[in-house]
């Protein structure tokens, strides 16, 4: 991919419609590019904070996209796509919190009951937040009409 002048082009159609509002990480060099924490491809761990961070502002086509910097500049560069994760809401904040507890809290025990409780956890947890997401994108008036929550003109 070759980034200049804030367009980023690919060499082959990746870029989708619902590519709006992506993180883009951009390396620097010819390493795999990394967010602060490093990442783990392989088992092996790899820290490389050598790269531009970007937002993709438009979608042009399917090689090509707007991005926020327009100072970034990279040729053949290695990249890494990622979209964004709300967690400004309740409910997904508590996910990503067991989530976390799940991967690097729960410690295997003789019994496993530390590592069952922390499962269940997670999957309340991750009910509550599919719960409250499809509250917010749910539209209300068919469900309404439906179960005679609304008034209906007669």
């Amino acid at each position: 991919m070759t980034v200049s002048g804030g367009t980023a082009t690919f060499s082959d159609p990746v870029i989708t419609t619902d590519w709006s509002n992506v993180l883009l990480r951009v390396s620097k060099d010819d390493s795999h590019p990394t967010n602060e924490f490093g990442d783990t491809p392989g088992n092996d761990v790899v820290l490389n904070q050598n790269c531009y961070e970007l937002r993709v502002t438009g979608v042009t086509s399917a090689t090509v996209c707007t991005v926020s910097d327009l100072t970034a500049a990279a040729t053949d560069a290695v990249y890494n796509a990622s979209t964004m994760i709300d967690v400004n809401d309740g409910p997904m904040q508590v996910l990503l919190q067991r989530l976390c507890e799940d991967e690097y809290g729960a410690k295997v025990v003789g019994n496993h009951s530390e590592m069952m409780v922390s499962k269940t956890r997670l999957a309340e947890a991750f009910n509550e937040a599919r719960s409250s997401d499809a509250r917010r994108v749910r539209h209300k008036t068919a469900p309404g009409a439906w179960y005679s929550l609304l008034s209906r003109t007669r």
